[in-house]
Order: C-alpha cells, then structure tokens, then sequence
C-alpha cells in the first residue's frame, strides 16, 4: 500500500509497474512526457516472480525493452507477459465515454492471452486506416482498392468477432457476478456485446454502406463499431445508476477482467488499484477490503490511498508513507 496525499507520487508508482507490463503509461501516450524534469532520458527495471525481469531505456528517439536479458524486437509479441489489471479512477470513462473506451477493455483483456487475436487486430487496423485515408483524399472510391480494402477488413473483422464474442459472453456472467457481491444487491443488471456483425455479413456491409463512407468521410461499418451495452432496471446505466453503483460497477469490470485473466493463463494477475476511496463510502470500502481479503486468482496487490485504509485490513501488508 502506498499513503499519501494527492500529488506526492502514488499513482506513478503504480504506472511504472504498469508500464512494464505493457511498455506504455497509463497516464500518457507520450514517452518523453514520463523524463522527469531537468533530465534526458528514463530508465524503468523490476523484478518479479521468478526472477522474472523488465528493463525498459527510453531517450528521445531511442525506446529499448529488455525481458530476461532478451531484447523485445516486437512489442505486440511480448504482450500479456505479465497479466496485470489496474482500476483506476480513470474508469469512469468506461460508463461516459464513447464505445472506443469500452473496445479498449474488450481488447485489452483478450490481447492478454490471445496472441493470434492482437495480430489480427492490429492488421484490421492497418486495413481501416488506410481504407479511410483513401475515403478522405479520393475525390471518387478506386474500383480497385476499395475491394480490396473491403475483403481484407471483412475477413479480418469475421475472425475477430469469432474470438469476441464468445469471450465477452464468458465475461458478462464474470462482471454481473461480481457486481452482485461487491453491491450486495441486484439491480437487475444486464451487459449485452452489441455489433454490426450480429445481423449481417462485413462484407455486405461494406459494400452497402460506401456512399455513406463517403459522405461521411470515414468507415461506417465493421468491428470497430463494437461495444458493450451497460443496462440498470432496462435503462441505460449512467442515466439512473447512483456514485455507489457506478463505482461498484467499475470495480466488478476489474475483478471479473483479472478472474477472466487467471482462468485463460493459468497465471494470477498482479492488480493496481489507485486512489481506493474515490467515491466509496466507508460501508462499501469495508466491504470491498474484505472481498479482496478473500479473493484468490490475484498474485498481488498494489493499492494506493490519501490514509486511513491501512487500518481497515486485516491481512500482513506493506505500507509505504509517502510525502
């Protein structure tokens, strides 16, 4: 446990940890933005588990990450090395935001035990970007390219889809479950995957929905239109759901993301957990401290708070006063 007043560094610490699971801040997409001030460059090790090492160099043009003394030539392939979950205040943005948020989670946890899945994404990505910079630039669609696009896209997003839907029906029981124990009640909570691909074909898609592509300068259809559909008493979360629910909410997505993860890999997660008491009141931080007392698919975990959390855990942990 870290303690500490707000700006004294807590959530750094647990970024570094995350960074070397992921090889990128949490907190920012900008490497140069983690050089501390006055200084060139930062050098980021840990050590974990079975000697299990991380070595990460980063100057201005120069990033190098090193696993067990092995150069990562490939970042995409190392991913998932070291399972690790964080909950953060951030989260929120998994409730308000757009679908991309909510696509993130999907892909993160499932890139973290499915190689193939990552690779594939990351192709459909590449299609997609290219398909809506031709979109952009062309004054009409090349009767050659487009098709080209399309195929590779449609043939990519099946595969896609095959993986996620089946792993998100797996994790719906896991996040209603846990938001079940966490808030101690039901609420009637649904989560349901939505997607274009439910109903139709891509490819078909595509190609029926090219003048609005045009029109709109940007790809319509396909999974990068993904997401999932948050429902309390058949209405949408966010408009009725309380503080207390939502936060419960965004913690049972963690917990049920880091249960999910031990199952596929057969290796507990490390968890982060930042700023616990944001927006918690004391009858649901007790109860959750004990929930995470009794949980047994995480390998450890590292909590930051402003104070008063240390007293309420039973359990042997090391408190780290910082100032």
């Amino acid at each position: 446990m870290f303690i500490g007043k707000n700006g004294v560094g807590k959530t750094n610490i647990l970024d570094a940890i995350y960074y070397l699971a992921n090889f990128r801040s949490h907190i920012t997409s900008i490497d140069g933005q983690n050089i501390s001030h006055g200084h060139d460059f930062f050098r980021l090790y840990g050590k974990f588990k079975n000697d299990h090492e991380v070595l990460v160099k980063y100057a201005p043009r120069s990033k190098t990450i090193e696993i067990n003394g092995v150069k990562v030539q490939k970042y995409s392939e190392a991913f998932g090395h070291l399972p690790l979950v964080l909950a953060s205040p951030a989260d929120i943005f998994l409730l308000h935001d757009g679908s991309e948020e909510r696509r993130k989670f999907i892909d993160y946890t499932i890139s973290s035990y499915h190689k193939d899945y990552l690779s594939k994404l990351t192709l459909y990505n590449h299609f997609l970007e290219q398909r809506n910079a031709h979109i952009k630039q062309a004054e009409s669609p090349d009767r050659e390219l487009i098709p080209y696009y399309n195929q590779h896209l449609a043939e990519l997003g099946h595969a896609i889809y095959a993986i996620r839907k089946p792993a998100l029906t797996e994790l719906e029981e896991d996040i209603i479950h846990w938001y079940q124990t966490i808030a101690q009640q039901d609420d009637n909570l649904t989560i349901e995957y939505t997607s274009q691909l439910h109903q139709a074909n891509l490819s078909d898609l595509l190609k029926n929905s090219l003048s609005k592509d045009l029109a709109v300068k940007r790809t319509t259809a396909g999974i990068h239109r993904d997401d999932i559909s948050i429902k309390m008493h058949e209405q949408d979360l966010k408009k009725i759901a309380s503080q207390g629910q939502q936060k419960s909410l965004l913690y049972a997505l963690r917990l049920a993301q880091a249960a999910f993860l031990a199952k596929k890999l057969q290796q507990k997660p490390i968890f982060l957990l930042d700023d616990f008491s944001d927006k918690l009141d004391a009858q649901r931080q007790s109860h959750l401290i004990e929930i995470m007392q009794e949980i047994d698919f995480v390998e450890q975990w590292f909590i930051s708070d402003t104070g008063g959390l240390a007293d309420k855990i039973k359990e042997d942990v090391a408190i780290f006063q910082l100032s």
